[in-house]
């Protein structure tokens, strides 16, 4: 017994001390209260702030829809835009092919035009003699120098219309340049926002 009576002390003291650790406990309740409180609010800011976002995912998801709409429609436009301008290239092939036979024609009249202005000066000193014949082969010479005129003017308008259809190729591809690149910058437009 006296065992238990000279250990009283000591547990007495391991008594008071955990009793000081709980007063001190029931001391900091407050403080841990109020660290609590304000962790519970910051997660309650962060739980509204999360359905705030959820509740404005359809209205997101129908802006998106609405942007691949848009952007849907834009690439139709293009697609119906260059078989357009691939029409008006195959058309200005064509032209472009029609003038070059045009072309190979009158060529082809010139050589043979060159080729009756010598048998003609040929026969005409051939005939010397005759003035009635030197006069129809001048004639002759004459009409052929007016054909070779007239095919020459022709030529020149040929080229005149190939330059035109040079210059009207050029604005065609500016043109299809342009709007590629507006194209492209109202896409990263978009993107972007």
């Amino acid at each position: 017994m006296q065992d238990a009576v000279g250990e009283l002390p000591s547990r007495l003291d391991q008594h008071e001390g955990a009793l000081s650790d709980v007063k001190q406990a029931i001391a900091d309740l407050p403080q841990m209260e109020s660290r609590l409180t304000s962790r519970i609010e910051q997660h309650e800011g962060v739980l509204s702030s999360v359905q705030q976002t959820i509740s404005e995912l359809p209205q997101l998801h129908q802006r998106l829809t609405s942007q691949l709409d848009q952007q849907s429609a834009v690439v139709e436009t293009l697609q119906h835009a260059s078989a357009e301008q691939r029409s008006v290239l195959e058309t200005i092939g064509d032209s472009v092919g029609a003038v070059q036979a045009q072309l190979l024609s009158v060529e082809t009249k010139l050589v043979a035009a060159h080729e009756s202005a010598l048998h003609a000066e040929q026969a005409a000193k051939g005939i010397a003699e005759s003035g009635e014949l030197q006069a129809s082969l001048f004639g002759e010479i004459n009409s052929l120098g007016m054909t070779v005129k007239s095919h020459a003017a022709a030529i020149e308008s040929i080229r005149a219309s190939m330059a035109r259809t040079d210059d009207f190729m050029e604005r065609v591809v500016e043109a299809l340049e342009s709007l590629q690149t507006m194209v492209l910058e109202q896409a990263r437009d978009r993107v972007v926002a």
